[in-house]
């Protein structure tokens, strides 16, 4: 006991890469033994070939930073004296208990406490993330029924990262039954390149299939929201002949069609700036809220091409008329004008965003997952009008005129256009 205090102790916030159950308000110490009661129960009932002491609690509090000692260790021994648990419980309410699905190699152990030995607790065979989810979240409706306060199930995001290309350029994480996604290439504002939308494209597809999670928040890291394509990536279009720039259009129109049929609700939280294939993100998705300093622009004029890919998901949001305005100025708008055009559903200060996301997210997952998958396949006949946006994307840029644009913007000089006579 005195080496896993020491252990806590030292660890006021260790990094953690598993999935916990955890109440987001202050616990009593009665409410406490409660909820530990209702856990050991549970895992009694679950694995009763599995000795108690090989499932830990942990209690994470402020008096790690003072050297407090535990003083009600007794009561609560006495409150689940049929187990071996190893549970710390301070006398300070401010405390919160987390109750730890945590990874070790590829096999996922269960375990109840944070602790620096990794022999403390056993490999459990076949006991893998997905099988611990469902537990989380059985145990958090039954916590949610005593009542004792609010509680949360949040998982790891590396059970949807993508492994083969590395570390990931997103971050993804949640707490049931939500999947949060950020595009993390603050240094290029976001900007897409092939592996960035190869893993939206397959996290998208991941977050969407899973059964616990309801919906779904897409935002970016840093100023700005998503820069559309990146210079290096644009470098590439130049050398490609017209069946490259083909294949290379697909995917970007298959990552806005995952996006678009996803069953879950998928959430644009605008942070920044969202340029040129950025604001076609932003269209793909259901409900898009603004922060009221981002900024935004089919901007692909400017460079000799066409926004062909994005067309259909820009067009459904904001009409024809308005398409035709901004497709054919490339100009710059704001987040009250894209308000108005119907490309956002709501403007808030972005120290707000947050709340204005988990407010939608209040009513989106008190839907009937079903109702909302049903209701996405009603309204996004995708199948009709994409057909020929990735030939249009890809004849326009072996042109002579999207040649000139993109060599032009990455040479940092004004294009030369050629015009008919």
């Amino acid at each position: 006991m005195t080496h896993a205090l020491n252990a806590l102790r030292q660890q006021h916030a260790p990094p953690f890469n598993g999935l916990t159950l955890h109440c987001k308000e202050r616990l009593t110490p009665e409410a406490l033994q409660k909820a530990l009661t209702c856990v050991v129960t549970y895992l009694a009932e679950q694995f009763p070939n599995i000795p108690l002491e090989f499932f830990h609690c942990w209690v994470e509090h402020d008096s790690f930073l003072n050297d407090a000692t535990p003083t009600s260790w007794e009561t609560l021994q006495s409150e689940i004296a049929s187990t071996d648990v190893l549970t710390q419980l301070f006398d300070n309410a401010d405390t919160w208990v987390r109750h730890a699905f945590v990874a070790e190699g590829n096999a996922w152990l269960l375990r109840f406490h944070i602790d620096d030995d990794p022999n403390v607790s056993p490999r459990l065979g076949d006991f893998d993330l997905t099988i611990a989810i469902e537990h989380a979240i059985n145990l958090h409706g039954m916590l949610q029924k005593l009542p004792l306060g609010e509680f949360e199930v949040t998982f790891p995001g590396a059970y949807f990262d993508l492994k083969e290309y590395g570390p990931s350029l997103l971050e993804v994480s949640g707490a049931f039954p939500v999947g949060r996604v950020t595009l993390n290439r603050p240094e290029v504002h976001n900007a897409f390149n092939e592996r960035l939308i190869h893993e939206l494209t397959t996290t998208i597809r991941r977050l969407g299939s899973t059964s616990w999670i309801e919906a779904i928040v897409l935002t970016g890291n840093g100023k700005s929201f998503c820069a559309g394509a990146d210079l290096e990536w644009m470098g590439k279009m130049v050398g490609y002949s017209h069946d490259e720039n083909l294949a290379d259009a697909k995917t970007l129109q298959t990552l806005f069609e995952t996006i678009a049929q996803c069953p879950k609700v998928v959430i644009a939280a605008v942070n920044g700036a969202a340029m040129g294939g950025g604001a076609g993100l932003v269209a793909a998705c259901d409900y898009a809220i603004a922060s009221d300093k981002a900024t935004f622009a089919f901007s692909e004029v400017k460079l000799g091409i066409i926004p062909a890919v994005i067309s259909p998901f820009v067009v459904e949001k904001i009409g024809l008329g308005a398409a035709r305005a901004y497709f054919t100025t490339g100009r710059r708008f704001d987040a009250a004008t894209a308000l108005r055009l119907g490309l956002v559903q709501e403007v808030v200060p972005g120290e707000d965003l947050a709340a204005a996301v988990n407010s939608v997210l209040t009513d989106a997952c008190s839907a009937g997952p079903k109702a909302i998958a049903a209701s996405k396949q009603l309204l996004h006949g995708l199948a009709e009008g994409t057909a020929d946006t990735a030939e249009a994307i890809a004849s326009i840029r072996v042109s002579p005129e999207g040649q000139e644009g993109i060599r032009a913007f990455l040479e940092k000089r004004k294009p030369v256009w050629k015009r008919d006579s």
